[in-house]
């Protein structure tokens, strides 16, 4: 089992791999996503490649720019994270 510390970044990563993978699906850009968050590009892109957690309330908002519910977006990360399981 993961010490809880390892486990969160594997989630946040998994979060990141499938933002990135949504976004690149509806083609769109960083700067597209973070301008419907309101968030900057480098904190868009920290939350992708895994290196910032994203509160609640922002993955919510950037569920809802890549038309998706938040609860379909964690889906896919956790089914992300059980392929590298």
């Amino acid at each position: 089992m993961l010490d809880p510390v390892t486990a969160r970044s594997a989630i946040c990563k998994c979060l990141g791999v499938a933002i990135k993978r949504r976004r690149e699906a509806l083609k769109m850009t960083q700067e597209e996503v973070a301008r419907a968050v309101k968030i900057g590009v480098r904190t868009l892109s920290e939350i992708e490649h895994g290196r910032q957690n994203a509160t609640a309330d922002m993955l919510d908002r950037i569920a809802f720019a890549l038309e998706l519910d938040y609860s379909e977006l964690v889906i896919e990360a956790e089914a992300l994270e059980l392929a590298v399981a």
